[in-house]
């Protein structure tokens, strides 16, 4: 009875840990492919760009140095002060800012190397990044595009799998890196 029990609980155990695994899995988002362009894109709202690491809250800053963001009414935009420069002088009142992800890198699909660009660009206001995808050989519509973005340095890695709504035709080889 003891051996059936232990076994019991490692079956248990196994199950519980693998339910946590799944739980985690990346989210898929479908990619909208342009033929003619020879590109896809994704668009990604605030909520999923932030949790990418792409952008991240703008700091609440207050004129008054209250910066408590409480609603108390006493928290106002910061104005830059004059001769910074470049300060227009109006108040900063942007929502989104960067976020601390600046790589992204795409896994090899068979023979195509895929290039993500559009990740370092986003609505200050809205929060939306629009990812744009490109393929040195065609790929087939359905198949993901497993994406790592980190920060340089490699850490806080978050992963975006993009699938395909169409065949991705390719852009041909890219250049050689020049010496």
């Amino acid at each position: 009875m003891k051996k059936f029990l232990s076994i019991l609980a490692a079956v248990g155990l196994t199950a519980t840990t693998s339910t946590a695994v799944v739980a985690c899995a990346t989210e898929s988002k479908t990619a909208t492919v342009d033929a003619t362009a020879k590109t896809a894109t994704l668009k990604l709202d605030a909520k999923e760009a932030k949790k990418l690491g792409l952008i991240k809250d703008a700091p609440k800053t207050s004129a008054d140095g209250d910066n408590t963001g409480a609603g108390d009414g006493k928290d106002k935009p910061t104005t830059p002060p004059a001769g910074d420069g470049g300060s227009t002088g109006t108040p900063i009142t942007a929502k989104y800012v960067a976020g601390d992800n600046t790589k992204a890198v795409a896994d090899k699909i068979g023979d195509a190397t895929i290039t993500v660009t559009g990740f370092d660009k986003f609505d200050a206001n809205t929060g939306e990044v629009t990812l744009t995808f490109t393929a040195t050989a065609e790929v087939k519509k359905g198949k993901k595009i497993k994406v790592t973005f980190s920060k340089q340095d490699d850490s806080n890695k978050k992963t975006l799998d993009a699938k395909l709504d169409k065949d991705l035709p390719a852009t041909g080889t890219p250049e050689a890196p020049k010496a």
